[in-house]
């Protein structure tokens, strides 16, 4: 049997008495494309928040490449192989576009100051941020301050800089919120381009078209727990998923 990439295991996440997280096994295997739905408040980006370390668990096991990862820092998963992006674009507004995806490339963040003395200092790192941002089509835009971008660039940076960490894992965390249909089909487009640098994903997205395109497996969750699993078609016409999230009939899908 084939040992999963991500192994979540009976996770549950309570702040105070409200659980956010309940009992919650979720598993990918390395190539999955996971795209996770469900209604706003139904524990996804906690589910997110508790992989990536962002919170601890109050309970359950996440493995992770063959690691218990249950009690690493994030920046420790971060280093394994874990890598998101956010709701709301967190980008660093006062450095250029190219030093915002330059600060996060692995050998930079592994050791940054002898990282800075090799090959002729920080040269290296302007090319290989540069590569990258040719890779989301913002080659053009180096220079800029990111604060400048207008949103949907901005959140290719946001993806451009998580790539630059060589990524095991990718986590997208509604990554088309506030995005025109134009601007969901050049991300789209730029996900499939740059598909050698994403080894697996797990998608939260509320565009159900988006994640029909994107993803080999679907999970819906409502109230923390898991009420669907299988593919696109089976999850988007599951009874429970149609009522908890869709709240239309099946012939809406």
């Amino acid at each position: 049997m084939t040992t999963p990439l991500l192994n979540v295991s009976s996770i549950s996440k309570r702040f105070g008495g409200v659980t956010a997280i309940d009992d919650l096994s979720i598993s990918l295997l390395a190539g999955d494309r996971l795209g996770l739905v469900g209604p706003n408040g139904a524990g996804k980006t906690a589910f997110v928040n508790c992989v990536t370390g962002f919170y601890t668990l109050s309970g359950g096991a996440i493995h992770f490449d063959g690691a218990d990862i249950s009690t690493l820092p994030l920046h420790k998963r971060g280093r394994l192989g874990l890598a998101r992006t956010f709701q709301n674009i967190r980008l660093f507004k006062r450095m250029t576009v190219a030093e915002n995806v330059a600060c996060a490339l692995r050998d930079y963040a592994d050791r940054p100051f002898l990282s800075m003395l090799r090959f002729g200092g920080g040269a290296d790192f302007v090319k290989a941020a540069r590569d990258l941002l040719e890779r989301v089509r913002l080659a053009d835009k180096a220079d800029q301050l990111a604060g400048s971008l207008p949103y949907g660039e901005a959140r290719r940076l946001e993806i451009a800089r998580a790539l630059a960490t060589r990524p095991k894992l990718l986590l997208l965390d509604e990554p088309t919120a506030g995005m025109n249909e134009q601007e969901t089909q050049e991300l789209l487009a730029d996900l499939r381009r740059n598909a050698d640098l994403i080894p697996s994903m797990i998608v939260i997205e509320h565009d159900i078209a988006f994640i029909r395109e994107i993803s080999t497996r679907v999970v819906a969750m409502d109230y923390g727990r898991k009420i669907a699993e299988g593919s696109a078609d089976e999850v988007f016409s599951h009874p429970q998923v149609v009522e908890a999230y869709l709240g239309a009939g099946e012939a809406d899908v």
